[in-house]
């Protein structure tokens, strides 16, 4: 099964990632940088999720989507609208 996961990297996609490989799925695990280490999958970066990003390239021979991208623990938060980028993402 081909799976596109998003926030592999993360606390909850890692596991899930780890589980893919495992149960003999072949993930395309969706990433904002290269630091995904150790994994046999296949990796793509996004560098955001947001309302503008194009994934018309990366659904093809997709069975699955797990999304685990997230906008959270924003510490320091900037925007002019937090609920609303907030939302954007999750």
């Amino acid at each position: 099964m081909n799976v596109l996961l998003t926030g592999a990297a993360g606390f909850v996609g890692s596991v899930i990632l780890s589980k893919l490989v495992d149960l003999g799925c072949f993930p395309v695990a969706v990433i904002k940088d290269r630091q995904l280490y150790g994994t046999q999958a296949q990796k793509t970066i996004v560098k955001s999720i947001d309302s503008e990003t194009v994934w018309e390239g990366l659904l093809a021979g997709i069975d699955v989507i797990i999304h685990t991208a997230a906008r959270v623990h924003i510490m320091r938060n900037n925007s002019d609208n937090p609920l609303s980028e907030f939302r954007e993402v999750n």
